[in-house]
């Protein structure tokens, strides 16, 4: 019997079994090509993906430092609470993104700077370099009446590519005209009829050095070689200073540039090119100059600042912009003749007379007209001389009576040719004009830091830890894929 009932077991088993093939339905399988995972096993996988990113992203905003974003993923708060803190925290990020950042960046890439102006007092100082001209170049008296004309068309005040017929006079007979003959100018010996230097110390031609210059044949006072000769003051007032007299010899004027009668004076650093007609100042005969100087000393930012100076060698001297503009011009008529004009620097052959009033001339004219661009921005770091001059009457009737007298030199003559010039420091101090940045890089990491803090709650560390947050993601749904 116990055999039969095992028997029996075994059919029912059999049955059921032939009725589960009966009633089975095939089971849909989507084979990954990689790992062939069911369709199944990866929604629960995705599930459980996001699952470990929601329970992440809540614990790491509950721990933060972020403010707010803890009250935006808490499970505890009512949503009604947590939209509101979602739109307050939403509008202090865009607040803050927009003028914290973007304002800010924008400030920075402005490039704004501030001005510092400072006096600066000292025991002593170095006296300038100073440049004397006379109002006229050549001397009547030497060149002689038959090349009045021709100076007249060497002049650049003359005109503008002048006729043929002239041209072919000059070409023929005035070719062989010396301009580097300067003893044909004003000399210093006739020029200077006395010199002082602090009332103290006799000075004279000797302490003076020929030098050309845009404006012709010109002297230089205290502009030795060795910087260590360069004279000093310690004193302020014209008692302390260069005191000269001087004669403009009215009887050799010609025609010339300058319609005046003069002296044309300008202070400058030593070893700066002396860009008198540009730079320089007049006194006139009859009259008693006091000039008064003060010492600037300017400090500029580069690029990308606007004030975009620069600080590059020049083949003619220290670099400022009134030098490197007058560069640009020399190396325009070079380019333009070939040669150079009498009064130009450099080493390049001097052009004769005919190129210098068929070429040099008429370049000078379109340099000026076609406005020449120059890459000239300002410089650096540079000094200047302020001046301020004052005159008056000169000669009194007491120096005439008790000076000019005994040398047979009437009034008349002393008005017409002769003026005394009195050159001096008005304070031992010079001004700095600095330029700084007004909004630097430090400034804006601040500025970005304090908007951070007070709409935000957040620090530079705060970044750190969603780098941090987003690292660890990552690294955990990769391991989990």
């Amino acid at each position: 019997m116990e055999a039969w009932s095992n028997v029996d077991t075994f059919s029912a088993n059999q049955e059921k079994t032939n009725d589960n093939r009966l009633s089975f339905r095939p089971t849909n399988y989507i084979v990954h090509p990689r790992d062939g995972v069911k369709s199944d096993d990866v929604g629960k996988s995705n599930s459980s993906k996001k699952k470990h990113i929601i329970d992440d992203l809540e614990s790491f905003s509950q721990n933060t430092t972020l403010h707010g974003l803890n009250y935006v993923t808490s499970k505890e708060s009512s949503t009604a609470r947590r939209l509101a803190w979602t739109v307050i925290v939403t509008a202090m990020m865009i607040v803050f993104i927009y003028i914290g950042i973007i304002n800010n960046v924008l400030r920075y890439l402005d490039r704004p700077i501030n001005t510092i102006i400072s006096m600066n007092y000292l025991l002593d100082m170095d006296f300038p370099a100073v440049t004397i001209c006379n109002y006229n170049q050549w001397k009547a008296s030497i060149v002689g009446p038959d090349n009045f004309n021709m100076l007249f068309l060497l002049s650049w005040s003359s005109l503008k590519y002048p006729d043929q017929e002239t041209l072919d006079i000059i070409n023929a007979t005035k070719r062989d005209f010396d301009l580097t003959d300067f003893n044909m100018t004003h000399q210093i010996e006739d020029m200077l009829m006395s010199c002082s230097w602090k009332n103290a110390e006799r000075c004279g031609p000797r302490d003076f050095r020929r030098v050309v210059t845009q404006w012709g044949v010109c002297y230089t006072f205290n502009n030795p070689e060795n910087s260590s000769q360069i004279r000093k003051v310690k004193q302020s007032g014209s008692n302390y200073g260069l005191s000269m007299r001087l004669k403009v010899e009215q009887e050799e004027y010609i025609h010339g540039d300058n319609t005046g009668a003069g002296i044309r004076i300008m202070v400058h650093e030593q070893g700066q090119i002396p860009l008198v007609k540009s730079l320089g100042f007049s006194v006139s005969p009859g009259f008693e100059s006091h000039v008064g100087m003060r010492h600037t000393k300017v400090e500029n930012l580069p690029y990308p600042y606007p004030s975009n100076c620069r600080q590059r060698a020049l083949k003619y001297g220290p670099y400022t912009a009134q030098t490197c503009n007058y560069e640009c011009y020399v190396d325009y008529v070079i380019k333009n003749c070939g040669c150079r004009d009498y009064r130009m620097p450099g080493d390049v052959r001097i052009c004769d007379v005919y190129e210098t009033i068929t070429c040099v001339n008429n370049a000078t004219f379109d340099f000026i007209l076609e406005g020449e661009r120059c890459s000239c921005p300002t410089a650096c770091s540079t000094g200047v001389y302020d001046v301020r001059v004052s005159s008056t009457y000169w000669p009194s009737s007491y120096v005439t009576n008790m000076y000019l007298g005994p040398m047979n030199v009437s009034e008349t003559e002393a008005r017409k040719n002769l003026l005394d010039v009195k050159i001096y420091f008005e304070e031992l101090s010079f001004e700095k004009v600095e330029q700084i940045p007004a909004y630097d890089l430090l400034s804006l990491l601040g500025d970005i830091g304090g908007y951070m803090g007070l709409l935000c709650g957040m620090s530079l560390t705060t970044i750190f830890e969603f780098v941090d947050f987003f690292v660890c993601v990552f690294n955990k749904g990769w391991k989990i894929r």
